[in-house]
């Protein structure tokens, strides 16, 4: 008897499993009849091929300028994090918070930043975004822009691009505000000399330095304090 129901539950199982392709088949051929009724009927218009080509295009452009424009602006503000240093200034309490926020790239930041949300949007028209997980693509997306970001700036192309002109509102060099950074090549006595990142020197005054014994050369320095002229009067220094 129980040889006979198993023998009975195979077969019907194997009746189920053969039948749910058949009802598939019919499904799709009622949903292909109904699709292909209303596009005789005028309630579908069929959109030429040419609008499909220039909708990829458009993407494809679209794609390539977000990635460019991802990793330039991602180099951009490496290198300015390098040289400004702003998140050092934190360092120096709640008078370094103002520097940090006037020193830190926010437009080449901002602009990469958006060239990634703009990109990340745009993997979604692409059949890959639904083959695979788009987490893990988006993940891989942004670890790509990162790392060709960091390969251009330590290939040294910030060096030649801050001095063209259409680059150049991209790399301001803060010389007026009230903060320097660099290391000190020279000392003499209330008066020191400091080379910046950007190879610039400037001349400080340290009477209002409260530890003058530690400003030497060979240091480097991050500074808060004001203009007089072509000086600099250190009024709070960071030593380093």
């Amino acid at each position: 008897m129980s040889s006979k129901k198993s023998k009975q539950s195979k077969g019907t199982t194997k009746k189920k499993v053969t039948q749910k392709p058949q009802t598939r088949r019919k499904e799709d051929c009622c949903i292909h009849e109904d699709v292909m009724k209303k596009i005789h009927e005028d309630d579908i218009t069929m959109r030429p091929k040419v609008y499909f080509v220039a909708g990829s295009a458009l993407v494809g452009v679209g794609m390539a300028g977000a990635v460019l424009t991802s990793i330039f602006f991602t180099n951009v503000t490496l290198y300015k994090l390098k040289y400004d240093a702003a998140f050092e200034y934190l360092g120096l309490g709640a008078s370094g918070f103002s520097p940090f926020i006037r020193v830190f790239p926010w437009v080449p930041f901002l602009i990469a930043a958006g060239g990634l949300i703009g990109g990340s949007h745009l993997l979604k028209q692409y059949d890959v975004s639904y083959k695979h997980r788009y987490k893990r693509i988006i993940i891989a997306f942004v670890a790509l822009i990162l790392t060709l970001g960091f390969l251009l700036e330590v290939a040294g192309t910030n060096k030649r691009m801050e001095h063209l002109k259409p680059f150049k509102v991209f790399y301001n060099r803060h010389e007026s505000n009230p903060f320097v950074y660099g290391k000190v090549i020279q000392v003499h006595g209330n008066r020191a000399i400091v080379r910046t990142p950007y190879n610039e020197k400037v001349f400080v005054d340290l009477r209002f330095v409260p530890r003058k014994h530690m400003i030497r050369e060979g240091i480097t320095i991050r500074a808060i304090g004001g203009w007089e002229e072509n000086t600099f009067i250190i009024r709070r220094v960071l030593v380093r």
